[in-house]
């Protein structure tokens, strides 16, 4: 029995770009990383983009638009220390883009002590945003809709491991026996209890408890349906589990993704219910653990160790962090002095509940994007937090 970081047999590939070019994944590591890092001026550049081997005239002309809009923002801080240099970075990193492989969409991040792009799986709308801290809500959004995911697929014989996101899909590790048939889908009954399908069968599942421990995601498993069926009988490590492709749909990357994604958007509006179902529980059973409305929920987030940040999608708090304010009787105003970015930030701050999601994931807390009107009884945002020690 062998494993392997490339199949040997895999479903035909429908991608656009080679291989070897396309962007990366986005995982939640980036957006807790971006959310750590502080002080003015942190540029983001976020644009939607077509699909693609280059990216597109158009594209190529709305990204330049954007980094003039860096540029004019900067120019009117005068005597910015560092804004040469800044300017330089974005315009080298942006021109290098013009000739990489696009996805739906991209986000470029630049201050004086880090840069970073990521392609994201979801669409965003453009903007230039030159604040104390990057945005990122784009990037949690985005994350939402199309998060990484796993799909195992099964053979007799054979598992293939891909790592999926969006329109995006990577072969990963190979598990086979001596003997593998990658042509038949359809697993004999009366072979699935042998001694070479089990040790099959256990080798697999030690190769996904290894995959979800190290990237924690949800989980797609395909193939043929004997092995798929003995597999979720005998293994613990299938939390988060999507759902299950049938052969038919694992015999290309394009079927496989667009099944994959059916059954994620399925999924994700069960992980939306969970969250709701958490704060009307936490309501009726631990008022205490429950904080509604913006002002208190963003008191919550610093003062408590927080859980899980429900928000609806599409709220918005602007505003600078620099003086106190009820937002719902003056939403325009300022919550509470010194609480997030610098004091002196001569920028105003583009989304309060931008800050609040990087407050709450630096503190180890989750967060769960909801539809508008989900949350209007808790006043459009909630937030559950652990018991107090």
């Amino acid at each position: 029995m062998t494993t392997a970081s490339a199949p040997a047999s895999a479903p035909a590939s429908s991608a656009t770009a080679p291989a070897g070019r396309r962007p990366p994944l986005m995982r939640w590591r980036e957006v807790a990383e971006l959310t750590a890092l502080r002080g003015y001026p942190c540029i983001s550049v976020l644009m939607p983009t077509t699909p693609a081997e280059r990216m597109t005239d158009e594209d190529t002309a709305t990204l330049t638009g954007l980094v003039a809009q860096v540029s004019e923002r900067l120019g009117e801080a005068d005597g910015l220390l560092g804004a040469t240099h800044l300017m330089a970075e974005l315009r080298a990193i942006t021109t290098g883009l013009r000739q990489e492989p696009t996805t739906a969409a991209l986000a470029v991040y630049v201050n004086l002590a880090y840069s970073r792009v990521l392609h994201l799986p979801a669409p965003v709308k453009p903007k230039a945003v030159v604040e104390a801290t990057f945005a990122t809500r784009d990037l949690v959004r985005a994350l939402h809709r199309a998060p990484p995911h796993l799909i195992v697929t099964l053979r007799p014989g054979c598992a293939h491991f891909f790592n999926a996101q969006g329109t995006s899909l990577y072969a990963g590790d190979v598990i086979s026996t001596a003997g593998c048939d990658h042509a038949s889908w359809v697993a004999d009954p009366r072979t699935l209890e042998s001694q070479a399908t089990a040790a099959f069968l256990g080798e697999v599942d030690l190769a996904l408890k290894r995959h979800r421990e190290a990237h924690p995601r949800p989980l797609v498993l395909g193939g043929a349906w004997g092995l798929t069926a003995a597999l979720r009988q005998r293994s613990p490590n299938l939390h988060r589990l999507a759902g299950t492709l049938a052969p038919a749909e694992c015999v290309s990357e394009h079927t496989m993704l667009a099944a994959s994604s059916r059954l994620l958007e399925a999924y994700l509006v069960t992980r939306e219910a969970e969250a709701l179902a958490l704060v009307d529980t936490t309501a009726a059973q631990r008022p205490d653990q429950l904080a509604t409305g913006i002002r208190a929920v963003w008191n919550a987030a610093r003062t408590s160790r927080p859980r899980m940040l429900a928000v609806e999608d599409g709220y918005t708090v602007p505003g600078h962090p620099s003086g106190p304010t009820d937002p719902e009787t003056d939403i325009g105003q300022n919550l509470q002095h010194g609480v997030a970015g610098e004091a002196d930030d001569p920028e105003q701050v583009h989304d309060l509940i931008d800050d609040l999601i990087e407050i709450v994931i630096q503190r180890g807390g989750e967060v769960a994007l909801v539809r508008d009107g989900h949350l209007s009884r808790h006043n459009r945002v909630a937030i559950v937090t652990h018991p107090r020690p």
